[in-house]
């Protein structure tokens, strides 16, 4: 069993919803889906407490909280030049945290910054370095609120297929290297179980 996501069409599924959203809506109906979609109360007050102390004025808001009601974030690899881990350690970390998320039973703020805490310790990888690449493949940036916040609002669909984007955008692996990290991730996994299994 691979531990790699499946694969879609994306471009095709675009061009179906973009074919869906001309053909299938009046202005009207846009606007109400929009509304119950992403301008919704509850969206409003996940994304707020998180905003508030940043704006100044009402327009701010959509600079900062927009990347909660996007799509991919259009990263290349220059987004992650300025973290302090090299590019091939932030991807590692990137993918070992995707492996992880993908078995998070519970996702809840507390929970996904427990594992991403633990991966970066067992990693011997600071966490303010670790998080780095993390709140880009997220928020597009490393300059916004608290990326496990973030996740928690858009999801746990949409925060794996951002993460996973980042490692493409950063190159991927090849088929070698991604046997490789397996092994190296089944030995993290592993650690994190014996000293449960000894007491």
């Amino acid at each position: 069993m691979s531990l790699g996501g499946p694969i879609f069409d994306v471009e095709k599924l675009n061009w179906l919803s973009s074919l869906w959203i001309r053909e299938n809506f009046t202005v009207e109906q846009l606007a109400e889906r929009l509304h119950g979609w992403a301008l919704n109360k509850e969206t409003l007050l996940q994304a707020l407490p998180h905003a508030q102390s940043r704006m100044t004025t009402l327009s701010d808001f959509a600079p900062l909280a927009g990347f909660l009601v996007s799509g991919m974030m259009p990263v290349t690899e220059a987004s992650f030049a300025g973290n302090k881990l090299d590019i091939e350690k932030q991807k590692e970390y990137l993918q070992f945290a995707l492996w992880r998320l993908e078995a998070l039973r519970t996702w809840g703020r507390d929970n996904l910054f427990a594992e991403l805490k633990l991966l970066a310790d067992q990693m011997g990888i600071k966490i303010k370095d670790a998080l780095a690449p993390v709140f880009v493949a997220i928020a597009g940036t490393t300059a916004s609120f608290s990326v496990v916040d973030s996740m928690q609002i858009i999801g746990p669909d949409m925060s794996r297929a951002r993460i996973r984007h980042a490692i493409n955008a950063l190159g991927g692996f090849g088929k070698n290297k991604q046997k490789d990290l397996e092994k190296i991730f089944d030995k993290l996994g592993a650690a994190t179980e014996e000293p449960a299994a000894n007491s």
